[in-house]
């Protein structure tokens, strides 16, 4: 029977490897359950590769797989090296803290981290890129909060939702500024997202059905205000 330590760090690669597919396939299918208030289970159905990206069905699936195969794998590689570091740094640190579900020290977290996020995450690949914009932005939050819940001025004043007014105010500000002034220094789906939404809607058309909702739209519309 494998030990406390083995069955953790075997445990936390498998899952991951299962968090990492569950979030990624959905993910790559962008619009998020809207109507998850009236269907229960649904899953977000439309792929943002299906959206923005172009060619057949068949390789937009592909690169669905592909991307979702490399989350998964990253994934699991990275809580396999963590948790691997952690057991070697309780076994050969004066560690007082043995409890198999923690860290010995919150310094061992900070290396075992450091360490999963050079060799599981450190290739520059959009998957990888998004996943450390999504750490990024949740860590810079996070430090706020921590600052104010230690009481360090000016942080101790700060309140998410007294200010949040502030911080989304600021946040687009920023995004379109960039996104008009040098649209080539955003992150490649975001800089898609935005030519979609801003860009192909200032060109003339003719065609009734791009002045209409999508079908998707549509139906999200009708079933937010008639029940459907």
């Amino acid at each position: 029977m494998l030990d406390n330590d083995a069955q953790s760090i075997l445990r936390g690669i498998r899952n991951g490897a299962a968090y990492g597919t569950k979030t990624r396939a959905p993910h790559g299918t962008e619009m998020y359950m809207a109507w998850s208030h009236y269907i229960s289970h649904l899953y977000k159905a439309f792929v943002m590769i299906f959206l923005f990206s172009k060619g057949t069905t068949q390789s937009k699936l592909r690169r669905i797989i592909g991307l979702t195969y490399e989350h998964t794998k990253n994934l699991a590689l990275f809580v396999g090296l963590y948790k691997c570091t952690l057991v070697l740094l309780k076994k050969y640190t004066n560690a007082r803290n043995k409890a198999v579900r923690l860290p010995a020290q919150h310094w061992h977290a900070a290396l075992a981290g450091f360490l999963g996020g050079y060799f599981a995450w450190g290739k520059y690949t959009s998957v990888n890129n998004q996943v450390v914009m999504y750490l990024l932005a949740r860590n810079i939050y996070a430090c706020f909060r921590l600052l104010a819940a230690r009481d360090i001025a000016p942080f101790n004043k700060f309140s998410l939702k007294t200010h949040f007014p502030l911080i989304s105010s600021i946040s687009w500000a920023m995004a379109m500024w960039l996104f008009e002034s040098d649209e080539s220094v955003l992150q490649e789906s975001l800089k898609r997202s935005m030519d979609f939404i801003y860009r192909e809607s200032s060109q003339s058309s003719q065609r009734i059905r791009d002045f209409l909702p999508t079908p998707a739209t549509a139906l999200v519309l009708a079933i937010r205000w008639f029940g459907v």
